[in-house]
């Protein structure tokens, strides 16, 4: 992608840390933004300083918690009617696990001997063409 200018990133786990200076940054560069968190109070914050970064952008917020399968899909769906299209989908938010590294090395399927790992998937329901890094469910 040559240019953020008129493209629509969703984000979760917006509310601060990466989540924050990504939205800010798109917003600088002319993205628009849904912005999604379980901190409603650091999503506004964030809200705040993306609109300061470019007044001229398209900003949406929804308090998310990302465990929540329906949840997510139901915000997915209200960013593309809300934004007409989702070019970026920047799956930051996490759901931490209290665990040893030993533990963490085996937390995929049974038998498997490697960490869980990344994915790149086409979210076509939302989003056609739009690229997604997640961690497999």
């Amino acid at each position: 992608m040559r240019s953020f200018n008129n493209k629509v990133a969703a984000i979760t786990g917006a509310a601060s840390g990466m989540g924050r200076q990504l939205a800010v940054q798109l917003a600088r560069h002319g993205c628009h933004l849904a912005l999604s968190d379980v901190n409603e109070s650091g999503l506004a914050e964030t809200q705040v300083l993306a609109r300061q970064a470019n007044r001229a952008i398209r900003i949406s917020v929804r308090t998310l918690d990302v465990s929540d399968r329906k949840a997510v899909f139901d915000w997915a769906d209200a960013t593309a009617r809300e934004h007409g299209k989702v070019n970026l989908i920047f799956n930051n938010a996490g759901v931490g696990l209290a665990s040893t590294a030993e533990a963490t090395w085996h937390w995929g399927q049974k038998g498997t001997t490697s960490a869980r790992s990344t994915r790149i998937s086409r979210n076509s329901a939302t989003a056609r063409g739009a690229v997604t890094l997640a961690s497999p469910s």
